[in-house]
């Protein structure tokens, strides 16, 4: 069994990541990954066939993972 290490290089904004829908700061229909009052990245509508507001909650929850944990979830699976 490999042995999890714990990811210290990955630089990241520390703090709770959330997804905030609600168009206020994303101003075009994007949906941004929040943290705080600080929009950190924006998960656009560039094509409508794609679940937007399921990526941004994915992105936010790895953002989470790895602050609690120290891993990424694809480390997770190893």
């Amino acid at each position: 069994m490999k042995k999890l290490i714990m990811n210290t290089e990955l630089k990241i904004t520390k703090g709770e990541w959330r997804v905030d829908d609600s168009g206020y700061l994303s101003q075009g229909g994007g949906i941004c990954i929040m943290n705080g009052n600080e929009c950190l990245a924006i998960v656009g509508d560039y094509n409508p066939h794609h679940p937007i507001k399921e990526n941004a909650k994915l992105i936010a929850n790895a953002g989470n993972t790895i602050q609690s944990c120290g891993l990424l979830p694809s480390q997770l699976l190893k």
